[in-house]
């Protein structure tokens, strides 16, 4: 019976060590992680990119727009996204100082 029960611990304890390495594997540092904004059921990657694998869709580009503000660029890519690729799934946000901002809708496989 005590030789069962060690067995069952140590099987327990291994398979603990073992998933915790698998998932730092997978996602690098834990600093690394975080959780993503979903506005409209579209995911919006900004300054990152997702950690599942993804298929890009195309490219929008916003070459004037009248607010500085990143709420509105956004939203104004976000709609000019949703229009053009309709089934997309999330989109990258790249901004340029001094020139267009642009997004990458992406497509989750």
């Amino acid at each position: 019976m005590k030789k069962n029960v060690f067995f069952f611990l140590l099987g327990i304890g291994f398979c603990s060590l073992l998933s915790f390495k698998l998932k730092n594997e997978n996602h690098g540092t834990s600093k690394a992680i975080a959780e993503v904004s979903i506005i409209d059921g579209v995911c919006i990657f900004t300054d990152s990119k997702p950690l599942s694998q993804f298929e890009e869709l195309g490219v929008v580009e916003l070459s004037f727009s009248s607010d500085t503000q990143y709420q509105s660029i956004r939203d104004n890519l976000l709609r000019k996204a949703k229009k053009k690729y309709p089934n997309m799934d999330g989109i990258v946000m790249d901004f340029n100082k001094k020139g267009v901002d642009k997004c990458i809708a992406i497509k989750f496989n």
